[in-house]
């Protein structure tokens, strides 16, 4: 396995070219990725709503049918509710903004690099090691996102055929 120093050496010993191409590509991967988890978030939060709604839906119809003495319907429509609050309670954790490693930094982060009188070329190396880094880093991120959005549909795939058979087994 490479150490970080061989890797910001094979960085740093291509041509100025090659190596902007490199810090180039990775700022266009990164910004690619924040604009893929913006939208990540923005459907997390159109499924809670959507699993919220729902259960919220379902808990005025199970305590409706209960007295009515629709009992199966009710504990359909309760089970589907409940599935769906749950759904909705993972799909919330999927809401929260990813801190992803972006393209960039402050420009007193270069002070330490004027101080050390380090070259342009051994800087923008070292860029492309942390770019690249924080390329892989995104990645778990965001597939977090991803884990926690499937939970949260699998949890109301549970939910429907629960109203439906109720639904049907009631009304049949």
């Amino acid at each position: 396995m490479e150490t970080q120093e061989s890797t910001i050496g094979l960085f740093e010993g291509s041509d100025d070219r090659m190596l902007s191409e490199i810090v180039r590509q990775a700022e266009l991967r990164l910004a690619e990725q924040g604009e893929v988890s913006r939208a990540g978030e923005q459907k997390a939060v159109q499924v809670t709503v959507l699993f919220g709604t729902l259960a919220s839906l379902g808990f005025p119809i199970a305590l409706q049918a209960w007295p009515a003495g629709l009992e199966r319907l009710a504990l359909a429509a309760g089970s589907a509710s409940t599935l769906c609050f749950f759904a909705a309670l993972v799909s919330v954790a999927a809401c929260f903004p990813d801190k992803l490693g972006v393209a960039g930094n402050d420009p007193a982060n270069w002070l330490e690099d004027l101080a050390q009188k380090k070259s342009l070329k051994r800087t923008m190396a070292e860029t492309a090691l942390h770019y690249d880094r924080a390329i892989k880093r995104n990645r778990i991120r965001m597939a977090r996102r991803r884990f926690l959005l499937v939970a949260s549909l699998v949890l109301f795939c549970f939910a429907a055929p629960a109203a439906i058979v109720g639904g049907v087994a009631e009304l049949g």
